[in-house]
């Protein structure tokens, strides 16, 4: 492993001195034979554009190329210190896999495990899972690194699928794996973290809340990236809570640097977590460490090292803009945030809002009165900062980006629980797994009554295409039905989509289309002006016409 990692390093320096002498000889020749203020006056731009594109990649390249020489001139350091924490890491999850099985730990898994399987294979592909599969997971590795048109890309989660989607399974199956196999570990995960720094009882009943809060279940079978965030925010807290406790052991900023710099190489928006894990360390520990410091230093490194791809073939500004969240005021921001958190709060969970505040509050008072610590200040920070960071961001996104919280209402139920029976400790032992269940099946019908109602497009796109047939031509017309027909029926590509948004929707009369012929013609409804075409199918979203 060491000689591999090592001539790893050494072919992509290689190949980084390639790519700056190509560059550096094509962006010559651009000068020498195209000038830039001709290019401009002849309003010949995309040259222009081209230059400046190549300037751009010569840039991120040439810092690849400075962030790969310091990891060779450090690497024999840098392996030993790696490969002693990651030996530390296996013997403790092999070791936390017996006392967990021992610790009533399995039968949590029962009722959530079943749920997401049997909701992996039943439920149709999702928008973002069939476009993740349209884009990445069939075009392979390179295209999941490198191509990052929106913030559909969950880069991390879509490499996993470009290993999974080789398995003898359906599309939709296969690429829902890995969302199976990252939910079973946040649960574990979870339930040691908790068990280490509350009790045994707590861990019991936070971890198994966990496993069926409405968002949780949804994204433990669903192929996005949201799984691996709440993954790699459980091992930053508990990376946290070490640090502040001894925060001169080296191994625990492994850990750190580890869990944020794949946290951002599932998603850029793990930066709040990274922003408030830092705050938290430096409020506890009173100033910025030598480890602190060169432990982030080492996720901007590690990031945007992984990122390379990405930066080189998309830029910065696909990586670091999200269209679909557009800034607003601050003023603005402030005046939404009630709403926003007061609906996030209970997209997250499926309960009424105004149980979960009631939750949070019981809670935070039982936290400071019972615990000390980061184990009485960390999760209530958690909480306090989100908003703060939305109005220093000046942004409303959309609630799952908070979907890592399901693990702290998670632990405030498992809190809230334990406390109500602390003067009657001997009746929570003996009924302790009643309760379990009973709030599971519980949770899990809940969850059940309402995600065919979330899913409704999906369901009635793929019952639809599997009405038309495949082998046909189309013409769609569509804000999102193109990309479910090129995830059923992409094989034959016989078909001209415009996957578009108006804003306001523009009337289509599908009567005036043109003299090609087409099997079907397909029209969002709130577009369509449609006369004379007959119509073969109306669905409360879409209308397909023969």
């Amino acid at each position: 492993m060491k000689l591999f990692l090592k001539v790893s390093l050494y072919v992509l320096f290689a190949v980084l001195i390639g790519v700056q002498a190509i560059l550096f000889y094509r962006a010559y020749q651009l000068a020498i034979h195209s000038p830039i203020l001709p290019v401009v006056s002849n309003g010949r731009l995309p040259l222009l554009k081209t230059i400046i594109g190549l300037v751009k990649l010569k840039t991120f390249s040439a810092i690849g190329f400075a962030i790969l020489l310091v990891l060779l001139f450090n690497f024999e350091k840098l392996y030993n210190y790696f490969a002693y924490s990651l030996s530390l890491i296996i013997s403790w999850f092999l070791s936390r896999i017996k006392q967990s099985v021992h610790g009533g730990f399995l039968p949590i898994l029962i009722i959530p495990v079943g749920l997401s399987v049997y909701y992996a294979i039943t439920m149709p592909v999702s928008y973002d899972e069939a476009w993740t599969f349209n884009a990445f997971s069939s075009k392979g590795v390179w295209n999941s690194i490198s191509y990052y048109p929106l913030p559909n890309n969950h880069i991390l989660y879509s490499v996993l699928t470009n290993i999974s989607v080789f398995l003898p399974l359906s599309s939709t199956l296969a690429i829902r794996i890995p969302a199976l196999l990252i939910n079973v570990l946040c649960i574990f995960f979870l339930f040691n973290f908790i068990k280490d720094y509350y009790n045994k009882h707590i861990a019991l009943i936070s971890s198994a809340a966990f496993s069926v809060l409405y968002m949780a279940i949804y994204y433990s079978y669903m192929a996005r990236g949201y799984s691996l965030e709440c993954l790699f925010f459980i091992l930053l807290s508990y990376t946290v809570f070490k640090i502040v406790n001894q925060p001169e052991i080296k191994r625990y900023w492994a850990y750190y640097v580890v869990a944020n710099a794949l946290g951002f190489f599932t998603m850029p928006s793990f930066l709040y977590p990274f922003i408030i894990a830092n705050l938290f360390i430096l409020i506890f520990c009173k100033k910025i460490t030598p480890l602190h410091f060169i432990s982030n230093v080492s996720v901007v490194l590690i990031t945007w090292l992984l990122y390379l791809p990405a930066l080189s073939r998309s830029g910065l500004q696909n990586i670091i803009n999200n269209r679909f969240v557009k800034p607003l005021s601050r003023p603005e921001v402030i005046k939404r945030i009630p709403q926003f958190f007061y609906q996030a709060v209970a997209d997250i969970t499926g309960w009424s809002a105004i149980v979960v505040i009631v939750l949070i509050l019981a809670a935070v008072i039982v936290l400071f009165r019972r615990y000390r610590g980061a184990a009485r200040y960390y999760f209530p920070f958690v909480m306090l900062c989100c908003p703060i960071l939305l109005v220093v961001h000046s942004v409303i996104p959309f609630s799952r980006t908070f979907e890592y919280c399901t693990c702290i209402f998670a632990l405030f139920i498992g809190i809230v629980i334990f406390e109500l029976f602390r003067s009657s400790q001997h009746y929570l032992d003996k009924y302790i797994w009643v309760l379990i269940l009973s709030m599971q099946v519980f949770m899990a019908i809940n969850f059940n009554t309402n995600i065919y109602r979330d899913e409704e497009y999906a369901i009635i796109a793929r019952n639809e295409i599997k009405q038309l047939g495949s082998g046909n031509s189309f013409f769609v017309l569509s804000s999102l039905f193109g990309t479910y027909l090129t995830f059923y029926d992409g094989k034959d590509k016989n078909f001209v989509i415009y996957d578009w948004v108006a804003t306001p929707p523009v009337a289509i009369n599908l009567d005036s289309i043109g003299d090609r012929h087409y099997d079907f013609y397909i029209v969002d409804n709130d577009m369509d002006s449609t006369q004379r075409k007959i119509r073969v199918i109306k669905t409360s979203f879409n209308t397909v016409y023969k």
